[in-house]
Order: C-alpha cells, then sequence, then structure tokens
C-alpha cells in the first residue's frame, strides 16, 4: 500500500471517528448505543429498523411542529406533519428514532428537561447520521408507502 493509501485511510478512519454521536454527545451515555444501533442497522429496511426501536406505527397528520414521538408500554408511535416536504419527514422520522434512546435512558426521569436544547441537537444530528448512511431514496420510499 503506498503512502497515498495510507493517507487517505487515516483521513477516512478520522473522519469516520468525528462522525460519531459519542464523540459529539459525550456527556450522553446513550449517544454510544446510538452509534451502535445505526452501524448495525443500515442494512436492514427501515420497517426492520423501526420495529427493532419498538415503533409500531408512523402517521401522518396535520401538525403544528414536526413530529410527535408517542409511547404506550414501551411501545412508540410517531406522528409526522403531513405538509412537510419528503426531506423534512425524513430528518423528522431519523429525529424521533433518536429520541428514543434518550428515553430508555432517562425512563421517565424528568430532570433530562435542563438538557432539552442540546438533547434536540442531538437528535438532529442522529437524524442526518441515520440518513446517511441509510440512503435518502430508501427512506423516502418507506415514508410513500413503498414497504420493503
Amino acid at each position: 500500500m503506498g503512502w497515498l493509501e495510507l493517507l487517505a485511510e487515516f483521513i477516512k478512519e478520522k473522519e469516520e471517528k468525528e462522525n460519531l454521536l459519542s464523540q459529539k454527545f459525550p456527556q450522553f451515555s446513550f449517544s454510544t448505543s446510538a452509534d451502535r444501533w445505526i452501524e448495525s442497522n443500515m442494512n436492514n429496511t427501515i420497517l426492520e429498523q423501526l420495529e427493532d426501536r419498538k415503533i409500531k406505527n408512523v402517521f401522518f397528520n396535520r401538525l403544528k411542529c414536526k413530529g410527535i414521538l408517542s409511547n404506550m408500554k414501551d411501545n412508540f408511535f410517531v406522528q409526522i406533519n403531513e405538509n412537510d416536504t419528503m426531506e423534512e419527514k425524513a430528518l423528522t422520522l431519523g429525529h424521533e428514532i433518536a429520541h428514543i434512546f434518550e428515553y430508555e435512558y432517562n425512563k421517565g426521569d424528568d430532570r433530562w428537561l435542563k438538557n432539552l436544547p442540546i438533547i434536540e441537537t442531538f437528535c438532529d444530528e442522529f437524524a442526518k447520521k441515520w440518513i446517511t448512511l441509510n440512503g435518502k431514496e430508501k427512506i423516502e420510499s418507506f415514508l410513500k408507502g413503498d414497504i420493503q
């Protein structure tokens, strides 16, 4: 392997490490679980990924916000604003998946509310990474009802 290949491999490894949620959000122990989950599920269908996170259904409604995650006996339901673009819907779905990691860690403890702005940032970053690793087309196809 030549020095150019070694340099390219080093840069790739460095970028992957910098892209880890656990590196960006070390204050959240659940960020490591989120990193592992994304990496281990990227070959699964979106439906399989949702089932793995105990998301039982995704609904599209008129909302005053982007999305809502509801919990019933540790099963989750996601509502997404039907008026948003497909790209916004994909981001919202990823964002709401991220909230499940935080929920599992906190289990109803309201003290996490003091960290709400940074948790929202974590969820946004998770959503971007999730979309990048899965591919926008794969997620949008699912959202259009093309379940594979």
